[in-house]
């Protein structure tokens, strides 16, 4: 989505027209940013959300002359700045980490002018000319939203995974692959996110094993060849995590076989 300005006066009003250009379609639709009230500042356009999506709009945004808010609440990159590698994404650099990609993402959007806010939203109106986001401690107002906001891990809702997590379960390869260093560790997930994972932790863990409830990977070929090439990885197929079990850290998994419901214990 591209914004372009019109520098267009209209009369009796304390605003300048602008107009949202809607990429790919030539066709420009104007609207008027409200005048500042109540001392409060008014952005041109609010951004929810700092992964790429959000920080390649709001840099965008910016290049244009808009003033532009981002918040995020936790840190720039998303999802993906907690990955052991990014692949196949466009400009990443070799041996590129979700880490250096973060930091990347947010050293340019620093550079750019930006109003980056590390605050958890908790609500949005988007009605009328002035749209209001709601975090925990404040209320920003803007001509423009853009939800960019993602989606959080998936967790498996199984018995023991609440009491558990942080305890020999976690949900971040790269941040915490060093302490299973010579285990034997289970990633669940089939699709290539967790095959990725898998990879990399296959080169710090004795033996990795995939729980995939399907009848085949659904990773791409290249991640299967890399799968098959570890030497440790092991694919458990049909097979999923029901329970996880033990005091202070996690001892035992109940695995179940989709096919005719046995469940046994690891």
């Amino acid at each position: 989505m591209l914004l372009k300005e019109k520098a267009e006066e209209i009369p009796g009003h304390d605003v300048r027209r602008r107009s949202l250009l809607i990429a790919g379609t030539g066709k420009s639709y104007g609207f008027e940013r409200p005048p500042n009230k109540g001392g409060k500042t008014m952005y041109d356009i609010a951004v929810v959300g700092a992964g790429p999506a959000g920080v390649s709009a709001a840099i965008y945004g910016a290049s244009r002359g808009k003033t532009v808010l981002v918040l995020e609440q936790e840190a720039v990159g998303g999802v993906i700045g907690k990955v052991s590698t990014v692949t196949h994404y466009a400009g990443i650099l070799e041996s590129e980490t979700g880490g250096s990609f973060a930091a990347r993402l947010k050293r340019q959007t620093e550079k750019s002018g930006v109003k980056l806010v590390y605050e958890r939203v908790t609500g949005v109106r988007l009605k009328g000319e002035v749209k209001k986001i709601f975090t925990e401690g404040h209320v920003y107002e803007a001509g423009r939203v853009i939800l960019a906001n993602g989606t959080p891990p998936n967790r498996l809702n199984i018995p023991g995974e609440e009491e558990l997590t942080g305890l020999g379960m976690n949900m971040n390869a790269a941040r915490d692959g060093e302490q299973y260093r010579g285990r034997h560790v289970y990633v669940v997930g089939g699709a290539d996110g967790a095959v990725k994972e898998a990879i990399y932790l296959s080169g710090l863990a004795e033996k990795v094993t995939v729980l995939h409830f399907e009848e085949t990977l659904g990773a791409i070929s290249e991640f299967q060849q890399k799968v098959k090439a570890a030497g440790n990885i092991e694919v458990k197929l049909h097979t999923r995590l029901t329970a996880v079990a033990g005091k202070g850290r996690i001892e035992k998994l109940e695995l179940t076989d989709v096919r005719d419901g046995s469940t046994f214990w690891r």
